[in-house]
């Protein structure tokens, strides 16, 4: 195999939401950096018109960057920090190096890279043929953990499968309406006591752990999601979350607020 050539690996509600579990922790103050004009957040030039195939749009996203990782919007050429900061804080009492790990919507591999790097038994996989044959390429390495899959219609054979599944930033970049697919979708592929850590874009602070009207949030992605609506999701799968949640801004240039949350499979 050589960078070039890389191999990639094509795959094969209840309707009652339980009381919330988890509780929120209080948002912090935004860093001033909010203050200082307008926010400008890159990805809101991608453009989702109503519930389009999540496969056409992202897939289009990625040819079209042309191995220009500059051109897409999410990729910051690194692992995401609050991943990071998690497997530095956390992870050690909760899941330990050689469990079985997946990165849903993978993108251009640097969190699956992280994950092998500290001794997970890790694979990684995106909708986007494209993004996983550039991931390959930029990391020969860990070429055959890269797969081509759809989190709406897992492959069998991770059905059930994995310790540690990460989630960050798929859930609210799809349209609401396949949000809840996704949820299952994540929950399908939890192992027995495995868990799950997701990571979504926020509402507004003032309605983070609060039912909003639906309507203020149809311009996106993202489509943020408050406290309530992301554990009441989650929970509809046979979920359940694992201590609170965080809510946090990230480090960029526009801080945005997140939220960070964990679930576990009882």
């Amino acid at each position: 195999m050589t960078p070039d050539h890389p191999r990639m690996i094509d795959a094969d509600k209840a309707s009652d939401i339980q009381p919330l579990q988890a509780t929120l922790t209080p948002f912090p103050p935004a860093p001033l950096e909010m203050s200082n004009g307008p926010v400008e957040i890159k990805p809101s030039s991608v453009s989702m018109p109503g519930c389009c195939a999540p496969a056409d749009l992202y897939e289009t996203l990625y040819c079209n960057a042309e191995d220009d990782s500059d051109r897409v919007p999410w990729s910051a050429g690194r692992s995401n920090p609050q991943l990071v900061s998690w497997l530095n804080r956390d992870a050690c009492c909760i899941v330990r190096p050689g469990a079985r790990a997946v990165v849903v919507g993978c993108g251009l591999g640097d969190d699956v890279v992280e994950l092998f790097r500290r001794g997970y038994d890790v694979v990684g996989f995106d909708i986007s043929p494209t993004a996983i044959k550039w991931a390959a390429r930029r990391h020969p390495s860990i070429a055959d953990r890269l797969v081509h899959a759809d989190l709406l219609n897992p492959p069998g054979r991770f059905l059930a499968r994995f310790d540690l599944v990460i989630e960050i930033n798929t859930l609210d970049a799809l349209d609401p309406e396949l949000q809840p697919m996704a949820a299952r979708g994540i929950a399908r592929l939890l192992a027995p006591r495995g868990v799950a850590l997701v990571m979504c874009r926020a509402k507004s602070p003032v309605d983070l752990s609060i039912e909003s009207d639906p309507l203020q949030y149809v311009e996106g992605p993202p489509f943020p999601l408050s406290a309530c609506e992301l554990t009441g999701m989650l929970q509809t799968t046979g979920l359940e979350p694992r201590g609170h949640i965080e809510a946090y801004w990230d480090t960029s240039e526009t801080p945005r607020p997140f939220l960070q949350a964990l679930f576990t499979r009882p």
